[in-house]
């Protein structure tokens, strides 16, 4: 469908950029080439390395001259893509725009509305902070009365509205707002149709509380695949030769050989609000391939987290991602890839974040993204660096068998030390594969236990269900890789093949060595109220300026990891934004609970919090209700 300039567009970054129009020379990071520039700026390594992108008025289609017309890099961004077809029209990115040359002229590609038909508004709302679009009711009404009627929406915030209207041509530049103004916690923001504009009300490594910026809408089309990854892959400038790879002798195959393996290396877009490794896994060919997970660790130990299977939860065909932080880190993690039973099927892939300039234009390595080709090596290296699958965690994990049973989906566990002896003081978490639920077992060897020995009753019934486990310390943190646990409603009669009870084995093989954590979240207070028909738990979670802040949960598990339970996630309880609750009892209870905030990932936010609720004087200052306040700290 034919999509023209007008209603619809993209985001957008209004910080000036240099051009440099100067003649070649050997430092020159742009260039004129015959017909034409070439920049090698927005090539994913800060413009070194001698590749970039060419932008020219060749095939009679005049990309050059309208860049320049229409204010080159100051307004438009550097060029960040070789042209490609889109829609039947050639087409080419610059770092805030998509162009499109038509039968019309120049036009600017409508991103964010071609995002949308891509099914990635919920993309843009849990990474970017874009919200969703708003559905208008504008049935009958004049294209003036449209345009009338959206720009009003901007009344609510003069500050975004005049970095709207700064621009000689503000529809063009902007489109028209598809949004009010949303209240994000951190920043106040409109999505229009041709990009985001946000007001931060907090201070943030690149803007000040009250700062408005736009956000470039090339490059997140880029990161969320509108481009095409050919046209995506830094050139070579027209008549030059990329240095040539160094010659190494043939590898002895002495490691091991996986079905996938590391292609490329690691490209890098700065990011101030977001630590992120994007995984691609593909045949040779560069054909997606779904539902392939990672494993992804932190070098040093003590964490680790398996994500989402490719091209599942509106991921792209052969794409998945995990978040690490929300801020900038530097930090060492290490990626491979893990088959079905959740072994080790690739190399692994050390990937080191920092705290550089992660401004949009700056050099800083925030979001990583990786390749992995299903083409197993003819001869792999040994790779003496890169821990094998074990080494990350001091436990290793397998299946033994499963068990047919018509009344019971369960998993039952065994640990084995070094010696292969058994070995209590265990503790093992499950989750349900979507991650909405989860529970900790009791250790192995407790009370009703052989040694070594614990489990999880999941079902009165057979269920077909995958679920994820692995061991882990008493604070949380994971000890051993995931195994994958398919349970069906196969036929279930003794001697029959049905998959209900699982027994998995698995064997420390090292030191327990868990690092001291440090949580963006500490607990800031509690107040307790008596109830004699409740006992309940309130949270809060506001950030450093103490604005509430939704999308978080809170995990609260009793003394002994007995019971456990999460949160819905903070506003959407419809109490509020940044608050969420968890209720205990219908009569007051005295327990004592650990609590701390999670993400939706399942890993920690915050430390440990004890409390106790009581079960006497509920008519007076008994401790059946709490209120807690977490607040960001760091």
């Amino acid at each position: 469908m034919k999509r023209v300039c007008g209603l619809l567009a993209l985001i957008m970054v209004l910080a000036a950029l240099p051009l440099s129009s100067g003649p070649l020379s050997a430092q020159a990071p742009d260039f004129d080439i015959p017909g034409g520039h070439f920049y090698t700026q927005a090539n994913g390594q800060g413009g070194a390395g001698g590749t970039g992108f060419s932008i020219t008025d060749d095939g009679g289609v005049p990309f050059w001259t309208q860049f320049q017309e229409l204010g080159g890099v100051d307004r438009l961004g550097f060029v960040s893509s070789r042209r490609f077809d889109y829609n039947g029209f050639p087409s080419q990115a610059t770092q805030k725009y998509i162009l499109q040359w038509q039968p019309g002229g120049l036009f600017f590609l409508n991103i964010f509305d071609e995002l949308s038909a891509m099914g990635k508004d919920s993309y843009l709302e849990t990474v970017r902070s874009i919200p969703k679009p708003t559905v208008f009711n504008e049935a009958g009404q004049s294209f003036d009365q449209i345009i009338a009627a959206r720009l009003a929406l901007l009344d609510a915030n003069p500050a975004i509205k005049a970095v709207y209207m700064a621009d000689p041509d503000p529809v063009r530049a902007h489109g028209l707002p598809t949004t009010g103004i949303v209240d994000i916690g951190p920043a106040l923001v409109v999505r229009n149709q041709r990009d985001a504009i946000q007001q931060w009300t907090v201070n943030t490594p690149f803007a000040n509380a009250g700062d408005v910026t736009i956000v470039n809408g090339g490059d997140i089309a880029k990161e969320a695949g509108l481009v095409p990854q050919g046209a995506a892959t830094p050139e070579a400038a027209p008549g030059t030769t990329p240095a040539p790879a160094p010659t190494t002798p043939t590898p002895v195959p002495t490691g091991p050989q996986y079905q996938y393996n590391p292609q490329g290396g690691i490209s890098w877009l700065p990011n101030c609000g977001l630590v992120q490794i994007r995984v691609r896994i593909q045949q040779p060919d560069g054909t997606g391939i779904n539902n392939v997970r990672v494993m992804i660790a932190a070098a040093a130990g003590g964490w680790s987290t398996t994500s989402v299977a490719t091209g599942q939860e509106g991921r792209d065909i052969g794409w998945t991602n995990v978040v690490l932080r929300t801020d900038p880190v530097d930090e060492s993690w290490n990626v491979w890839v893990i088959n079905d039973a959740g072994n080790q099927a690739s190399p692994v892939v050390n990937v080191v974040t920092d705290t550089n300039d992660c401004t949009p234009t700056g050099t800083g390595h925030q979001v990583a993204t990786v390749t992995f080709v299903n083409a197993p090596a003819v001869s792999q290296p040994a790779q003496p660096a890169q821990p094998a699958v074990s080494a990350p965690f001091p436990f290793v994990s397998g299946f033994s068998s499963w068990e047919p049973n018509c009344g019971l989906t369960a998993v039952k566990i065994k640990v084995l030390d070094q010696a292969g002896d058994a070995l209590n003081g265990v503790i093992f978490h499950i989750e349900s594969g979507d991650g909405t639920w989860s529970a900790t077992s009791r250790e192995t060897g407790s009370e009703g236990y052989d040694d070594g020995m614990t489990d999880f009753i999941l079902r009165q019934e057979p269920v077909a269900e995958t679920w994820k486990v692995w061991t882990v310390d008493p604070k949380g943190f994971r000890l051993s890789d995931t195994v994958f646990v398919p349970t069906d409603t196969g036929p279930c009669l003794p001697g029959e093949e049905g998959h209900q009870v699982a027994s998995l084995q698995f064997q420390k093989v090292g030191q327990i060595v868990t690092p001291t954590p440090v949580y963006p979240y500490s607990q800031a207070g509690i107040s307790w109220a008596a109830n004699c028909a409740l006992t309940q738990l309130n949270f809060r979670i506001r950030d450093r300026a103490g604005n509430l802040i939704d999308g978080l949960r809170v995990h609260v598990e009793t003394d002994g990891n007995t019971w456990s339970a999460d949160s819905l996630p903070t506003g959407s309880t419809g109490q509020g934004a940044g608050v969420t609750n968890i209720w205990l009892s219908d009569s007051p209870f005295a327990v004592r609970l650990n609590v701390f905030v999670r993400d939706n990932d399942g890993n920690p936010m915050s430390n440990v919090f004890a409390l106790d609720t009581t079960d006497q004087d509920c008519s007076g200052a008994g401790h059946q209700v709490a209120t807690i306040d977490f607040v960001r700290s760091n």
